[in-house]
């Protein structure tokens, strides 16, 4: 049986529901492909040398600060690939699936819908850094940000250390 919104508010207010700040989700490598113009098909585990051919199509990441758009490596320093040389799919339902349990966790309305749209892609090297910050909201509609965090390999044995990526931000409109 379906709650209503009032209950569902009266529950959270009483302390009866408990929801997160944030989620972390782990999907398979194969459930996300991309493809950047002048480079191919991102394979993964992304190795140490096709990173460093990525920083190439690359230019310093800009940030805001209030209305103004800017570059500070003090602030940010990585790398962004312009988006519009990036394709990015999701294998099925993965996404949809993703979204759904961030949705619940964070204790959204079950009338919102979330989706996810690529707003940049960022390629860190080692030392490089964001930062801490509050992402500014992309349009009125939107709710989060959605990061996804790929695997590096490195150019000797040992642990995989992480690449970030590509992020997406969220946004939750009203069914109906």
């Amino acid at each position: 049986m379906r709650m209503s919104a009032r209950d569902r508010l009266a529950r959270t207010l009483r302390g009866d529901v408990q929801t997160a700040f944030s989620v972390e989700l782990t999907a398979e490598t194969d459930d996300l492909r991309l493809e950047v113009e002048g480079f191919g098909p991102v394979k993964f585990p992304v190795t140490p040398a096709r990173a460093r051919k990525l920083v190439e199509l690359g230019q310093p990441a800009r940030f805001g600060r209030g209305e103004e758009t800017l570059t500070d490596p003090d602030v940010r320093d990585t790398w962004e690939i312009p988006k519009h040389l990036v394709r990015a799919e999701w294998d099925g339902g993965a996404l949809q699936d993703i979204l759904a349990t961030a949705k619940d966790e964070l204790g959204l309305p079950h009338a919102a819908t979330l989706t996810a749209d690529l707003h940049s892609f960022l390629v860190y090297q080692p030392n490089q850094f964001f930062l801490a910050h509050q992402d500014s909201e992309k349009d009125d509609s939107m709710v989060g940000t959605l990061v996804v965090t790929l695997r590096q390999t490195r150019d000797r044995p040992g642990p995989a250390e992480p690449a970030r990526l590509p992020s997406w931000t969220t946004s939750t409109r009203r069914a109906g």
